[in-house]
């Protein structure tokens, strides 16, 4: 599941920024219609990983043991990225925008604290090195999109 929903960010990820590419160009090469799209996907993403953050017992220890205040701040992240990720699916893009806004320090958060112990998920989870160091940067990819989203 931790594979599948980050390469699903990563596909929405490369259809925003192909949405973008063509901006300065006259309107028969846009390729707006995919920007939403890959907007949905990200959001996507972000629900899966809400519910996976509050499902999965792996992916609920590693927040646990590593956020100060965990208890108090999983429903909160829960929440933000469950609410947040709904929002980036719809179309209105004031509200993208907004959400977008706020995961940014979520994920950041999450990339520092949790993601970047590759000792953890190494020797406890027992997850490959370089299995784990795509998942990380698949969310910095994601962390990429959501920079342009916000935009």
């Amino acid at each position: 599941m931790r594979m599948i929903a980050r390469d699903i960010a990563v596909v929405g990820s490369f259809l925003i920024i192909a949405s973008r590419v063509h901006e300065k160009h006259s309107k028969r090469y846009r390729l707006a219609h995919l920007y939403p799209l890959g907007c949905a996907l990200v959001g996507i993403f972000f629900v899966g990983y809400a519910v996976q953050l509050y499902r999965d017992k792996q992916e609920a220890l590693a927040f646990l043991s590593h956020m100060p205040l965990a208890t108090i701040l999983q429903p909160v992240f829960c929440i933000g990225f469950l609410c947040s990720g709904l929002i980036l699916a719809s179309d209105n893009r004031d509200y993208m925008q907004k959400a977008a806004k706020l995961l940014i320090p979520l994920v950041i958060v999450v990339l520092v604290f949790v993601e970047a112990d590759v000792y953890y998920w190494r020797d406890s989870r027992k997850v490959e090195f370089w299995n784990h160091i795509d998942q990380c940067l698949k969310m910095v990819n994601a962390l990429a999109s959501l920079i342009l989203i916000s935009l």
